[in-house]
């Protein structure tokens, strides 16, 4: 049974917890929403510690401001290094029970249906934007109860002896032995079998006294047994009635660094004990979701104190890139907001709370009071609570719990480019530009520029009033190179080449020096990549164990095999009953990129270690590059052969070879791999038979064709094969006829040169 819950204990500890979290947040959240500026180009701002906010820098309206983005460059090339490759995740097995295996298989097939489930690419996509640009992002797999996704139906037991109803799940097993002469619907008197929860509710009610039966004796009743009066055999209720649940789904939710608060001095995410998560939403959302339709929307824009979550709320608002007023974090006006405020205040299981503990604040009132005794909701298949809130970090930083960026390096280099340019355009706006010096009262005419325009004037008398023409100054090429230099500083310090970018560096053509340049690029985000990996497998455990416990219906899993041919799959829960290890590839989400995979490939043939004349190594060098296509008809034999290899694999569908339409060279490569696998070791010897003269068909057909024998040669045999040339070949090689699907395979004669 649950441990009491004082609310107002946990009320307590979460305003201490807020107020600590909350001091001296400010330093980091100064330099996370700057970043989040610089990337939508607000740039000429300067913060003032005093009203902690920044505003826009005062300077004279003749200055120019102009802002040539860098930094928003950079942080979309990081993005896309992190976003690029999805980790591998695999499920193995956590012991040798049967359960195990057979659940790990499943989840190892269907991970990406939970994944999808999960909307996880879009997850990964926003965790790589606030990574990027903060540092630190956290992420929350959780199962998303709304009943917007579907609800079900759950039909309540009946008691016989004291008529309550109630849940199955709050059903007792039954612990009577079973009557060996009772009946069994759908079985056979006498099985041993008792019935349980699920019998029970399957057939609906006990089993009623049948003449001729044990002597008509009437049956102890079995079944489920009442929670309330611990009487076995309850039905379910005659009147259908029962609860409306919803059926609701795997996600994951990402949060910024502005919503969530939490000690800033943990060594570790395993030593952070609480974390008070912070969020808008809308109010219908919350409302369905907790079953609290009282609730109003929030009356003021500063809720709480949140400084943090005003900061996320006027990046909504911000943009453009010269922004005027009192400051930049002011957000909106919420006199017409639908949306509330929730703090959920999360605590690891201790002394105090053994299950953990959730509770959730609107307004400093918590409005789930009827679960908070539950504790975590989320268990492992020991039934230990989960604690679903992970920390990815770009860079660690060691003695504080949030991570760094390198764009925090990046915004002063972009703030001195800003300045640079600014000064470059103030040179060519006031000194680059001709000038005419003319003497005062020669009577010149006004000099507009204008081609073939006749100036006019009086200094015949002294030539030296004529009016002179002064050149414009260049930039200095001083100023032209501090520029370029800070260019080279910012790709620098993030960490990013234009190898990374998918284009090869000017002058830069030898597959090993791109290569090089691509293994330095990548150096800089292998530990970032690593790290994430980590976190990620951590994730992924998460929504599989959610999986096991909340999944109510199946799910459909649509798998695409080889030949373009797919498989459909349903699963559910009771395929997952198993425990389940889950682990992420090390290294699979490590950035590539095209140049360095062409670069490798163009050394490889230059060493002469692989001949691109080989058909076999054109295709796999074209379906490297996804450009398997270009090929034609092979490709087209490639895919048939592997949809032969699946049908007969999976469906026992003999292969049949066309001479006429085969591409035989294309469909004995691709046989070939299936027979090398250890899969066809296990075939029947019959199977394996049928499958080696299908091979054998192939190559017969790719021989050349025999000589022609005259009547003379050959011992004097008449009508021999090459006499009228009936063994001409199609496809372009000879094609004799296949033995007889009887004969023994491993005693025909091989074609010469063909293997």
């Amino acid at each position: 049974m649950a441990k009491k819950i004082e609310i107002d204990k946990v009320r307590d500890l979460y305003q201490k917890s807020a107020a600590r979290a909350q001091a001296e947040r400010y330093s980091y959240e100064r330099d996370w929403f700057r970043n989040v500026l610089y990337f939508l180009g607000i740039q000429w701002i300067i913060y003032s510690p005093q009203t902690r906010k920044w505003h826009p820098r005062k300077i004279a309206k003749w200055v120019p401001r102009p802002v040539t983005n860098k930094f928003a460059s950079v942080a979309m090339s990081m993005i896309q290094v992190l976003s690029q490759n999805p980790p591998a995740v695999r499920a193995r097995a956590a012991g040798n029970a049967p359960d195990d295996i057979a659940a790990a298989a499943v989840a190892d097939r269907n991970f990406d249906v939970i994944l999808k489930e999960a909307d996880a690419d879009e997850a990964r996509r926003i965790l790589a934007a606030w990574k990027t640009l903060c540092g630190t992002a956290i992420i929350h797999p959780h199962y998303d109860n709304d009943p917007i996704h579907g609800t079900t139906t759950i039909q309540h037991l009946l008691c016989q002896q004291c008529g309550q109803t109630f849940p199955p799940d709050m059903a007792m097993p039954d612990q009577k032995p079973p009557n060996p002469n009772a009946l069994i619907p759908g079985g056979e008197r006498g099985s041993g079998m008792g019935m349980d929860g699920a019998e029970a509710m399957g057939q609906g009610g006990p089993i009623p006294d049948v003449p001729g039966m044990s002597g008509g004796m009437p049956q102890e009743p079995s079944g489920p047994v009442c929670p309330y009066c611990q009487s076995p055999g309850a039905i379910l209720t005659p009147d259908g009635s029962g609860e409306e649940l919803p059926n609701g789904k795997l996600d994951i939710e990402i949060f910024s660094p502005f919503e969530v608060m939490m000690d800033l001095e943990g060594r570790s995410w395993k030593d952070i004990p609480m974390l008070n998560v912070r969020r808008r939403y809308d109010i219908d959302v919350v409302r369905r979701k907790y079953n609290r339709f009282d609730l109003e929307p929030d009356n003021n824009s500063n809720v709480g104190g949140a400084i943090g979550l005003n900061l996320l709320r006027a990046i909504a608002y911000a943009a453009g890139n010269a922004v005027y007023g009192t400051g930049i974090a002011s957000g909106r006006s919420l006199g017409d907001d639908q949306s509330i405020t929730l703090d959920q205040l999360w605590v690891r299981p201790c002394s105090d709370y053994p299950e953990g503990l959730v509770a959730v604040f609107s307004n400093n009132e918590i409005i789930n009071e009827d679960t908070i005794k539950d504790g975590i909701p989320y268990h492992n298949r020991k039934g230990d609570p989960l604690w679903p809130w992970h920390l990815d970090k770009f860079d660690h930083v060691p003695g504080r719990t949030f991570g760094r960026t390198p764009l925090d390096d990046v915004a002063p280099k972009q703030e001195q480019r800003n300045k640079i340019e600014s000064l470059i355009q103030l040179i060519i706006t006031r000194s680059a530009n001709p000038l005419w010096l003319i003497a005062k009262n020669t009577g010149v005419t006004q000099i507009t520029g204008e081609p073939g325009q006749m100036v006019e004037g009086n200094w015949g008398v002294n030539p030296s009033l004529k009016p002179e023409r002064v050149p414009g100054e260049n930039i200095p090429t001083s100023v032209i190179a501090w520029l370029e230099k800070t260019d080279k500083d910012i790709d620098e310090l993030a960490g990013i080449f234009e190898v990374l970018k998918g284009t090869a560096p000017a002058g830069v053509t030898a597959g090993t020096a791109l290569r090089l340049l691509l293994e330095r690029a990548q150096t800089r985000f292998t530990p970032v990549a690593k790290y994430g990996e980590k976190v990620w497998q951590d994730v992924c455990s998460d929504l599989l164990c959610m999986a096991q416990e909340f999944w109510t219906d199946e799910r459909i899993s649509k798998i695409q095999g080889p030949g373009n041919t797919w498989e459909i799959i349903q699963f559910s829960k009771a395929d997952l009953k198993g425990d389940v290890d889950v682990i992420v590839e090390a290294g699979s989400s490590l950035p590539k990129s095209i140049v360095g995979e062409q670069a490798l490939v163009q050394d490889l043939v230059t060493m002469g270690v692989i001949n691109p004349q080989d058909p076999e190594t054109q295709y796999k060098i074209l379906e490297r590059f996804g450009c398997t296509d270009l090929l034609g008809d092979t490709d087209e034999n490639i895919k048939q052969a592997q949809r032969e290899n699946y049908d007969f694999q999976n469906e026992d569908i003999e292969p049949v070879m066309d001479l006429i339409i085969d591409m035989h060279q294309a469909h004995v490569k691709i046989h070939k791999q299936l027979a090398l696998t250890s899969d066809f070791k296990t075939w029947a010897p019959e199977k394996q038979n049928v499958f080696r003269q299908h091979i054998l068909s192939h190559m017969m057909a790719l021989a050349p064709p025999m000589p022609a024998m005259t009547s003379g040669a050959g011992g004097g045999q008449e009508g021999g094969a090459g006499a009228s040339g009936e063994a001409s070949a199609t496809d372009g090689g000879g094609s004799a006829p296949p033995p007889e699907a009887g004969a023994d395979t491993m005693e025909a004669p091989m074609p010469g040169g063909v293997m």
